[in-house]
């Protein structure tokens, strides 16, 4: 290796020393605050990125990190479902993913023709605010502890009616910029790639795949349950990819079919370490993906679009969990648990700045607004779980 190409390399593993470093202290500082580790793996973004030291230079060495440790996170999730019981909440999901997408979509499409932003702007906006990233509002559960509750379960679910939904709408957008109509064919496709991909994966890969990691242990190979996982992971996230999906959907959906496999404790013991490493590099990134001196001239614009992130997802969401027939704390659960939007959001709108078709203003208010619903999520969760883990006051005695 020459000299050159030597000294960026350990200029780029002396960086992910730094995030990881500053990933960890900051999780223990928000830990002890009663804050998820989440929380402080973003403010350590913030603090590496251009609001504050500078020394984060996303590069595609750090996105396929991130992209990586998201992917294990999703399955290391999967790893831990019970089927049974996220079939049960799922016809009661697609409910919810009805006000998941439409009251987001709708409050921030007003937002936007009331901020004079022309119909195509309105509508993207619209369409990038009702996706959610269930990579993050996993890891917040999770580190709260509540990844085995129903209303986990549920939140799962939405998430899978959710991507489909907003890749359909984008996909109806992209078609509306590009040709100024609405073309059927492209809606269709996009709905039946997507459902079919689902159906062959959890179908077809529930009977192949627990038979055939069971041979692979069987093999004198060191690491080849772990190998086999993580290209399970990958392959099933690439796949959800070219179907339309988010590859974290992907990951998830290969967690899930290994859930059953005798294997299973094997597995989630390899890729946990590994899980520690790369999970933070995806939530450090989100912070450092935004550049607080770049809008203080935006913030109170800003704080109106956190606002309305925030009241489209929880309206939303808890307002159809209610009819779905959840109880009204696991709907404030399910609704607070959506609000955070994240990669697919920061990727279409820096996509479409690029392309000159929204100002980079609008922009810089939509990465504020990603920051700021993320870092509010952790929050109120928190909150709210622990209003409901306190113990109740006992009823007063009735006078006589």
């Amino acid at each position: 290796m020459a000299p050159a190409e030597t000294g960026v390399v350990f200029s780029l593993l002396l960086q992910l020393m730094l995030v990881l470093l500053a990933a960890k202290l900051c999780s223990v500082l928000l830990q002890r605050l009663g804050q998820p580790e989440v929380l402080g793996e973003i403010i350590a973004g913030v603090i590496l990125g251009p609001s504050l030291l500078n020394v984060l230079e996303p590069n595609i060495v750090f996105s396929f990190l991130a992209e990586f440790g998201v992917i294990l996170l999703l399955f290391e999730v999967g790893l831990e479902i019970d089927v049974r019981t996220l079939m049960q909440v799922g016809r009661r999901s697609a409910v919810i993913a009805v006000g998941d997408i439409l009251v987001p979509f709708a409050l921030t499409y007003l937002l936007g023709r009331a901020l004079g932003l022309g119909g195509f702007a309105s509508l993207f906006l619209g369409a990038i605010f009702s996706a959610t990233s269930i990579g993050l509002s996993i890891r917040v559960l999770s580190d709260l502890g509540k990844m085995g509750t129903v209303e986990a379960m549920a939140v799962l679910s939405t998430a899978m009616y959710d991507d489909i939904a907003s890749m359909l709408m984008i996909s109806v957008f992209l078609g509306l910029v590009e040709t100024g109509a609405l073309d059927l064919l492209v809606v269709a496709r996009t709905v039946l790639v997507s459902v079919s991909f689902l159906l062959l994966t959890l179908l077809v890969g529930a009977k192949v795949t627990p038979r055939l990691i069971d041979r692979i242990a069987g093999l004198p190979v060191r690491g080849g349950l772990l190998v086999f996982a993580v290209v399970l992971g990958i392959s099933t996230s690439y796949l959800a990819s070219l179907a339309g999906l988010a590859p974290i959907i992907g990951a998830f959906i290969a967690g899930m079919l290994l859930a059953g496999s005798r294997q299973k404790e094997v597995i989630i013991e390899d890729l946990t370490p590994l899980g520690h490493i790369l999970a933070p590099v995806f939530f450090v990134l989100i912070g450092a993906a935004v550049n607080v001196k770049s809008i203080v001239g935006l913030l109170p614009l800003g704080l109106v679009f956190i606002l309305v992130a925030v009241a489209g997802k929880v309206a939303g969401c808890a307002s159809t969990a209610l009819i779905a027939g959840f109880d009204r704390y696991q709907a404030l659960i399910i609704g607070l648990s959506m609000i955070p939007r994240g990669e697919i959001s920061l990727i279409l709108a820096r996509n479409r700045v690029e392309q000159g078709l929204i100002d980079p203003n609008l922009y810089a208010l939509i990465v504020f607004t990603v920051l700021g619903s993320t870092l509010l999520t952790p929050i109120f969760l928190k909150s709210v779980f622990k209003h409901l883990d306190r113990p109740q006051k006992p009823p007063a005695p009735e006078e006589t």
